[in-house]
């Protein structure tokens, strides 16, 4: 291990770590760690972003001023892929050793972050963590279908390892904070700021009002239309929702409106005509901007069993349209963590249900489908929470932390 070291921090310097960025695009933490580049580049930061060459991209280029992607060509593991991990460790510190990058390191992935601590700068690392790799495990534990929460005891290791080592460590939310701190400790220096959302502007969401969204999906404007934006992984629990529907005996009327891809496509159309759904439902794909559907909808639900945030609750918020997620529970044989309390005020924006009982989201999705009125009123009050939140607030909190780093490491 390198001993640690210290080196003056030259101002407004920020090193990113990510294994994909611009152009791909993959999931929220890839467009969050675009956004926060691009931002803080314009508030006069230099960026600096070491990332994975996964597309063919050049190597080096400047894609907005003050920011630098530096690219490299991905680790293969060959014969040796049972120690992925802790090869790409390996394979990130030489990188971070050879970059010697001034100021701080911010780290998403727990694999980088330890490499950065131990090439020598976990005074200078932010970790930013996008999820608990343990708390994904248990969860995985306890809902054996859910194959994609399961992580390695070599990938947990790491994750406990850049939360207990990091100089700092900046969550979302209070559900990743709890989360953390349950399987790992109480680390020193936690600081949670949510995520926040650019809100479409008045023009485009009356460009882009109901009644044309609907005609892009087959939809009417009679038709109540519960929606669901999203990966489509088993992580998402679509069969939650599907229940609820079963049970709530809607008006023939009602609609499912599902936008998004994954691996969990086939096996939810089968699921789907189990509970008697299959003609309800549409499927949009993968959509690069979703606010069209988020238009076309009455509500938006995320039965989640796991989220460390919840991207798209606050995306149909800003679009005017109400939300309805299941409440955190720590139940240890049917944890549901989401940070839904957080982000939804019950009965104003939304509403929030028993996170183990899908009779009580068929509730609400009976007393909204006869409440067009209260519908309507909850979507006015989503979104003025959601103009609440801007990114712009999002950047400050972090440009503030990011300067408390840099004057405690001058004043070391």
């Amino acid at each position: 291990m390198t001993p640690t070291r210290y080196n003056p921090i030259p101002q407004h310097h920020l090193t990113m770590l990510c294994a994909r960025f611009w152009p791909e695009r993959h999931g929220g933490v890839e467009q969050r760690a675009w956004h926060v580049s691009r931002a803080l580049a314009q508030r006069g930061w230099r960026v600096r972003v070491l990332t994975e060459n996964r597309s063919g991209h050049v190597d080096r280029e400047s894609p907005k001023r003050n920011v630098t992607i530096e690219r490299f060509t991905p680790l293969d593991p060959g014969r040796l892929w049972r120690w992925t991990e802790l090869l790409r460790v390996r394979w990130w510190r030489r990188h971070i050793v050879t970059a010697d990058p001034p100021g701080t390191i911010w780290a998403t992935d727990p694999l980088m972050a330890a490499a950065a601590i131990l090439a020598g700068r976990g005074r200078d690392l932010i970790f930013n963590p996008a999820c608990c790799a343990a708390a994904m495990n248990h969860t995985a534990r306890q809902y054996p279908y859910v194959t994609t929460l399961r992580t390695s005891r070599t990938l947990r290791r790491f994750d406990d390892f850049a939360f207990n080592r990091a100089g700092r460590t900046i969550v979302g939310s209070e559900n990743l904070k709890r989360q953390l701190i349950d399987f790992y400790g109480n680390q020193h220096s936690v600081h949670v700021v949510p995520h926040g959302v650019e809100p479409p502007d008045t023009p485009t969401l009356k460009r882009l009002n109901r009644a044309t969204c609907r005609r892009r999906f087959g939809l009417d404007n009679q038709s109540f239309v519960v929606g669901f934006v999203g990966r489509l992984d088993p992580i998402k629990d679509l069969g939650f929702l599907f229940a609820a529907m079963r049970s709530a005996k809607l008006t023939n009327n009602t609609r499912l409106l599902i936008a998004g891809a994954g691996p969990d496509r086939e096996r939810l159309e089968r699921l789907a005509q189990m509970h008697e759904l299959g003609s309800r439902i549409v499927w949009t794909g993968h959509m690069d901007d979703p606010t069209p559907a988020y238009r076309a909808m009455d509500l938006l639900v995320l039965p989640s069993i796991y989220e460390a945030f919840g991207n798209v609750l606050l995306e149909a918020m800003a679009a005017g349209t109400p939300v309805v997620g299941r409440r955190r529970s720590d139940d240890q044989t049917r944890p549901v963590l989401t940070a839904n309390d957080e982000l939804i005020e019950h009965g104003v924006t939304g509403l929030l249900v028993d996170p183990h009982e899908p009779d009580d989201l068929a509730d609400a999705l009976r007393l909204l489908s006869g409440s067009p009125g209260t519908v309507r009123a909850m979507g006015r009050c989503a979104r003025r929470h959601a103009l609440e939140h801007p990114w712009e607030e999002t950047i400050e909190a972090y440009e503030a932390l990011l300067g408390d780093d840099m004057t405690l490491a001058r004043a070391a």
